[in-house]
């Protein structure tokens, strides 16, 4: 009688190991294709199985208890490897796994809170706990894209910075490349230059390139007076976050358009899949309703909460990143850091 249970769950694993079978189809192509991922995906099967029936233990024991404490201890649990995995995909960013993990646990507690007030899902673990597990998976993936990408576009900028300072030799005649890469405020300026043949170059990238620019580098090449074999007009739309700083703008008013960007670009899978959903594939929650014998009307009704809550926990988590993230591209002069740029 008591390892009843063992019985019961190794009778019921019988069909998660004949699903093992598009595994080795898998593993054989892989082999056949010489790709190299044999033991990787092996690994990973494995790794997921141990994973899940160690889990699923934890929550059969977690579901028995009527303790507050069990509920809470799960999700700080959930909430530090997703901090950890999201600091990890943002590595350059100073202190990032503690960032990810503040911005994960407000994003979500935030969320999951209202939820609980409204009377949305009572607070038991078998409701808390996997809502708390979608929530804290997706903020996880949007605030690692979101501190990665707003650390690369400050980069970027530094980068299109020092380019435009190597156009001012360029356009005296200092320095011989065949690599112009000049900003829109030097672009009339070199062309006049190019125009009277004392520049010599094969390519000229014109960044932040306006109408205007482009226009006058197609007068240049048409009138054969300057040797240039191509003119690229890159209308990036980076907004000077060292040219803002220097004219009395705080780094988060300087840094506003990185912000909105990496916002923009983290958010907007969320957004897809809300607006895709149930068209393209069901998801997971409403799929594993059905196959469970409820209504499809009911399994559209949670899926419908759960999308609400994933957007609301991941807006709350990236906005929350940023404004945890930028003080340490920062110096206290409010100059950018170059120790967190000089790292690729």
């Amino acid at each position: 009688m008591e390892w009843d249970w063992l019985r019961d769950f190794l009778k019921g694993m019988i069909k998660p190991f004949a699903a093992l079978a598009v595994v080795f189809m898998a593993v054989g192509l892989s082999y056949v294709q010489k790709l190299g991922l044999e033991g990787e995906m092996i690994y990973s099967v494995f790794r997921a199985f141990l994973q899940l029936s160690i889990i699923g233990f934890v929550l059969q024991f977690i579901f028995t208890q009527k303790n507050v404490a069990w509920i809470i201890l799960a999700y700080l649990f959930m909430v530090t490897i997703a901090g950890y995995t999201a600091g990890q995909r943002a590595k350059h960013v100073p202190r990032g796994k503690y960032i990810a993990g503040v911005s994960i646990l407000a994003g979500t507690s935030v969320t999951m809170f209202l939820l609980v007030i409204l009377n949305v899902f009572p607070f038991t673990p078998r409701y808390i706990i996997p809502v708390a597990g979608m929530m804290v998976g997706n903020a996880m993936t949007v605030t690692g894209v979101t501190m990665k990408k707003l650390r690369d576009d400050i980069k970027i900028q530094m980068a299109l910075s020092i380019l435009s300072m190597l156009s001012l030799l360029l356009v005296t005649n200092l320095v011989y490349t065949e690599y112009v890469v000049v900003g829109n405020r030097f672009w009339s300026t070199l062309s006049m230059l190019l125009l009277a043949n004392l520049v010599y170059t094969e390519y000229v990238v014109v960044v932040d390139g306006d109408k205007f620019g482009l226009i006058l580098s197609m007068l240049l090449l048409a009138t054969d007076l300057v040797y240039i074999e191509y003119v690229v007009v890159s209308k990036f739309g980076l907004y000077r976050v060292e040219t803002a700083l220097a004219l009395g703008a705080t780094p988060r008013q300087a840094t506003l358009q990185q912000v909105k960007r990496s916002l923009v670009i983290a958010l907007s899978p969320v957004l897809d899949n809300a607006k895709t959903v149930g068209l393209i594939s069901l998801p997971g929650a409403m799929t594993g309703l059905i196959m469970g014998g409820a209504s499809p009307l009911e399994a559209i009704q949670l899926q419908i909460v759960v999308m609400n809550m994933l957007i609301g926990a991941s807006t709350v988590s990236s906005i929350l990143s940023t404004y945890l993230s930028w003080p340490s591209f920062f110096t206290k002069a409010y100059q950018l850091e170059t120790k967190v740029f000089s790292s690729e």
